[in-house]
């Protein structure tokens, strides 16, 4: 592979994964371009079929946005410092220190699908059908 170029084909077909890094989130939520390039960066990765992971998160505000906008795997301080394998093995045997979770806003109801392929977008309706009350 050439510098800069990834070929999906040398993961042996594992799922793919993109991070957002900690820096993209310092200003999410609050600074519209910020919030922009995390939104963009979490769409172009759903059209890839990427799993999100966004790192660093600190504020329950920052998961709210994240979840909001597709991004349903989260790390960082807000959750866990971190820890060694024996601790974190004895968390989840027992569950104490697990108990950090938030609640998730409602999914997002925007969805546009324009394609002259009917096959294509029929799959992204299946694939990715809006809830009723959408």
């Amino acid at each position: 592979m050439a510098d800069g170029v990834f070929s999906a084909a040398a993961n042996g077909g594992q799922p793919l994964s993109l991070k957002i890094d900690r820096s993209f989130l310092k200003g999410v939520p609050g600074e519209t371009d910020m919030e922009g390039i995390v939104s963009a960066i979490i769409a172009m990765a759903g059209s890839l079929g990427l799993e999100v992971i966004a790192e660093g998160v600190e504020e329950e505000a920052q998961v709210n946005f994240l979840l909001s906008h597709g991004c349903t795997r989260c790390q960082g301080y807000l959750f866990s410092r971190p820890q060694r394998a024996a601790q974190i093995r004895a968390m989840l045997e027992t569950g104490e220190g697990l108990e950090k979770s938030v609640e998730a806003p409602a999914p997002r109801s925007v969805r546009t699908v324009e394609s002259s392929d009917r096959a294509v977008a029929s799959r992204v309706e299946r694939d990715h059908p809006l809830s009723a009350a959408s």
